[in-house]
């Protein structure tokens, strides 16, 4: 699972954990992290919404509020992961390549259906650019496992 998904889903689970636990509105939460509107609030806190993300210190109030370090706790392990670098395989390359061609035609499945009726939605957008995003990281991956192959000859 991509990592920003993963801190998105910690980020709303924090969120609606707490409003069950405490009744609290969404524009009553986002006022005690800083937040006037409700509405920007709400699109920082939804998953699928690429363009509007909490900073850094309203992640810190929020879980100062809530008194909830889940999202501490999963960018640590976002983090660990990336630095953990593990010796890459050829078979994890060919992984990767055949998950790059999963992608590219889930990306394209997406974005065609978002094109279909000559109108794209902000729901659409937002899918579409998810799926790219998903696409360009596992290209990402491809290149610095192969980076990572590279051996000098001496």
């Amino acid at each position: 699972m991509d990592s920003e998904l993963v801190l998105d889903i910690a980020i709303k689970n924090t969120v609606d954990k707490y409003q069950d636990k405490t009744g609290i509105s969404s524009l009553e939460l986002a006022n005690l992290i800083g937040i006037k509107a409700k509405a920007v609030f709400l699109n920082k806190v939804c998953a699928t919404n690429l363009g509007n993300r909490f900073t850094d210190k309203q992640l810190i109030k929020l879980q100062q509020v809530t008194a909830d370090d889940t999202i501490t706790i999963v960018m640590h392990k976002i983090v660990k992961l990336g630095t953990d670098k593990k010796v890459t395989t050829a078979k994890d390359i060919a992984d990767l390549l055949l998950s790059v061609s999963i992608k590219g035609g889930e990306m394209t499945r997406v974005v065609r259906d978002a094109i279909a009726d000559g109108v794209v939605t902000q729901n659409e957008l937002e899918k579409s650019i998810k799926k790219i995003h998903e696409k360009m990281a596992v290209l990402r991956q491809i290149e610095e496992a192969l980076k990572g192959q590279v051996r000098r000859v001496a």
